[in-house]
């Protein structure tokens, strides 16, 4: 189940991120959402020469107040794969799931209401997926 989900999850973060580096080319505009170690990986990217976008740096908490915060025309929340900027919250969900997922030593599901739990996250990641435009 873990190797299904992170699947998922990996294909929505490097979707996503994608997205956000077109939108946005500059890094520099996306430091005021990005955690202290996302921003200081990136540094440290630059500094060994390695030139990558900021958005490969973030996670989905990250990414999410990026796409929230986003005054671009509503087409680049949809075209990562959400209505509406109300919709992005989602990504929290999945978050907290894929933590369990990236974590070997954490249980996926402790009782019933985990299964649920895990069968939305499923279901949110496979909607999001197929609206990316």
């Amino acid at each position: 189940m873990k190797e299904m989900l992170y699947r998922i999850f990996a294909e929505i973060a490097a979707s996503i991120s994608s997205k956000i580096e077109n939108e946005f080319p500059n890094s520099e505009d996306l430091l005021l959402y990005a955690n202290d170690r996302s921003v200081g990986d990136w540094k440290k990217d630059q500094i060994r020469g390695v030139d990558l976008h900021i958005s490969e740096r973030m996670n989905l908490t990250e990414m999410e107040r990026v796409l929230e915060s986003s005054d671009s025309n509503e087409y680049f929340v949809q075209s990562c794969g959400f209505d509406s900027k109300d919709d992005v919250d989602l990504l929290s969900t999945i978050s907290s799931v894929r933590n369990k997922v990236m974590h070997a030593n954490r249980s996926l599901v402790h009782d019933r209401d985990g299964i649920r739990t895990v069968l939305d996250t499923i279901e949110i990641g496979h909607s999001i997926l197929e609206d990316m435009k």
